[in-house]
């Protein structure tokens, strides 16, 4: 039986959507929430519903801030809040089931990787906007939300702002503040693919029409996804911060920018096929690490704030 929030209606192929993505009920390990209990939010229908979606694995060090920064916004009773655990080890549930009373939904299971426990996360929202906030992500303040809702007003299909790291600087920015690219404009695809996944509100329209993310790519299936979305709708992105992002992430880590650069090269060739571009983008690989790793020691050994 279809669920019903005031002023918002799920059918019942919105349920068969869901199921075909969660590993189905008697696979699961643990989950919880208001929707496991039969306990619905009142919604403003005036304005825009908002499925957050917070994955998680082993981050017991950071989550809670990421979730009290959720259920403190002002705009909360039109929040929907689903977390997706990889089945952690640590004491991760624990601070879940604390908040128990604020999440929606959640589910602490096995998955498959970023990418998986996204499209679970997909599955499982009734949001009308989704926007991706990890474990060790926060909004900027508490009326975060709040603020953008005039910008929702207009129906945009992907809304993205910047993001703003521990290091105290926002990313990235955005030279053009709507974009819609032919596929063969490949300087301008990349840039317009590389927003703040973090801080970008997606309809969920979108996901039905161009797909989920590719569970093949284990660092990049935000790029990925933003790249292809582009050739069918327009992106507003704002140079205003949105969200706090940590810089000692798992695609921020110095190991892992090999894998990082090498998904985001066969994503653009795959999308493209430009052999001037693959020139240019092995020239500038050197380069590129380089400025890396000498960011790596700066943070590391120098600054000391």
């Amino acid at each position: 039986m279809a669920e019903e929030f005031e002023g918002n209606s799920f059918t019942e192929a919105d349920e068969n959507e869901r199921d075909l993505f969660l590993e189905g009920k008697n696979k699961l390990k643990r989950e919880g929430g208001l929707r496991t209990k039969k306990v619905y939010k009142k919604s403003n229908k005036e304005k825009a519903r908002i499925s957050i979606i917070t994955i998680v694995y082993n981050g017991e060090r950071y989550l809670e801030e990421t979730i009290c920064s959720v259920v403190k916004q002002s705009y909360f009773d039109n929040i929907e809040y689903i977390v997706i655990d990889g089945g952690s080890t640590d004491g991760t549930v624990n601070i879940i089931r604390k908040y128990e009373n604020k999440i929606d939904y959640w589910v602490s299971e096995r998955d498959k990787g970023i990418a998986h426990a996204f499209n679970k996360g997909i599955a499982a929202s009734r949001g009308e906007y989704l926007l991706m906030l990890n474990a060790g992500d926060s909004f900027v303040g508490r009326k975060s939300l709040e603020k953008i809702d005039c910008f929702l007003k207009d129906n945009p299909d992907i809304l993205s702002f910047q993001a703003l790291t521990d290091k105290g600087n926002r990313f990235p920015i955005y030279r053009n503040t709507k974009s819609k690219v032919a596929p063969n404009s490949i300087k301008t695809a990349i840039e317009n693919a590389l927003v703040a996944h973090q801080a970008t509100l997606v309809k969920k329209d979108v996901y039905r029409k161009v797909g989920l993310y590719d569970t093949t790519y284990k660092l990049r299936m935000d790029f990925d996804f933003f790249l292809r979305a582009q050739k069918q709708y327009s992106f507003v992105c704002i140079n205003e911060p949105l969200v706090l992002y940590r810089t000692d992430g798992i695609t921020s880590q110095l190991g892992n920018r090999w894998r990082f650069k090498m998904e985001e090269m066969k994503i653009i060739n795959r999308e493209y096929k430009n052999p001037l571009y693959m020139f240019y983008f092995w020239l500038g690989l050197p380069l590129y690490f380089f400025k890396r790793f000498l960011s790596y020691v700066y943070y590391k050994y120098i600054d000391i704030r």
